[in-house]
């Protein structure tokens, strides 16, 4: 509604008032009612258009994220799975491989990436390469972890020094107290027919027992350092004490009395003493109880036996 309109309606509405009033829109009165009206207007306007653009505004996103989960829904889900509950079937992530393969000369290098991975998976990837390969992980001791500690070949009767395996060796990655090259891998021949059996160390849980493992005192190892042999009884149970240690067991060599079957003696030269024979065995190595042996008894050996104990030989003392 212009100026002009609202002076003529006013006009209408006081009749009353002489021409020269009510024509003259710059009146006081007439301002002052032109200003309300006009303040009025606005403001109607103004509170009418704020909600019609604020459903425009929201209404947007929205019809979007709509058309996009319509669209989602598509690819995620199924009418229904194989128990009708709509659950999602979309193709799963690749898997990461386990082993890291290369193929030079017609020769297969197999490094472990990943120790925890299931047999199968391992098994896979070695066929792919036309290798029949049973590689699985037993519990070892720190320094064993990661590193072949077992290679066999049933290689038809081959010998074993004309087997085409090869360990590969990383001295720059061992372990500290490895003690030696640091197997990581091995080499084989793309389409090795003969089956192959690989062992690598992993992490023992607590309480597992090693099944393979490094000296205990070797550095990396629970009792790196330490000099057990020849200690008292006392002396280690306080140094195994002070690292966290516990005995699981207690053995004790004994050996062959006489009258016992003892081994046999093997034909030398003539002028040298009989040979006894390693394999018919001199003794027997039984397992004590934790109170059958004494502080004053003396350790012989300490051998790693799971994560937190160990195995200790004892012999009586003198």
């Amino acid at each position: 509604m212009t100026d002009d309109r609202i002076d003529e309606v006013v006009g209408r509405l006081r009749p009353e008032v002489e021409a020269s009033s009510r024509l003259d829109p710059a009146a006081p009165a007439a301002r002052e009612l032109r200003s309300m009206i006009i303040a009025q207007s606005q403001e109607n306007t103004q509170m009418s258009l704020k909600p019609r653009t604020r459903r425009l505004l929201i209404a947007a996103p929205v019809t979007a994220a709509v058309a996009v989960g319509a669209v989602a829904a598509t690819v995620l889900l199924t009418p229904a799975g194989p128990d009708g509950d709509g659950s999602p079937l979309a193709p799963p992530a690749a898997q990461a491989a386990v082993l890291e393969m290369s193929v030079t000369d017609g020769v297969v290098v197999a490094e472990v990436l990943d120790p925890t991975a299931d047999a199968e998976r391992y098994a896979a990837e070695f066929a792919e390469h036309g290798l029949n390969v049973d590689m699985r992980f037993v519990p070892a001791s720190p320094t064993a972890v990661g590193t072949l500690v077992y290679l066999d070949s049933d290689a038809s009767g081959e010998a074993a020094e004309e087997r085409e395996i090869e360990i590969l060796e990383a001295p720059e990655q061992c372990a500290p107290g490895g003690g030696g090259a640091c197997p990581v891998g091995v080499s084989i021949p793309e389409g090795y027919a003969a089956p192959v059996e690989i062992v690598f160390g992993r992490e023992a849980e607590p309480g597992e027992p090693y099944d393979s493992s490094n000296a205990a005192t070797a550095e990396g190892e629970a009792l790196e350092g330490l000099d057990a042999a020849g200690m008292t009884m006392g002396e280690l149970r306080a140094a195994l004490a002070e690292r966290d240690q516990e005995i699981a067991e207690y053995r004790q060599d004994v050996p062959a009395q006489a009258g016992d079957d003892q081994p046999v003696a093997q034909p030398s030269a003539a002028d040298a003493p009989p040979e006894l024979d390693p394999a018919s065995g001199g003794g027997e190595t039984i397992e004590l109880a934790e109170d059958e042996v004494g502080d004053d008894w003396l350790v012989e050996d300490v051998s790693l036996w799971a994560p937190g104990e160990v195995l200790v030989f004892v012999t009586e003392p003198v």
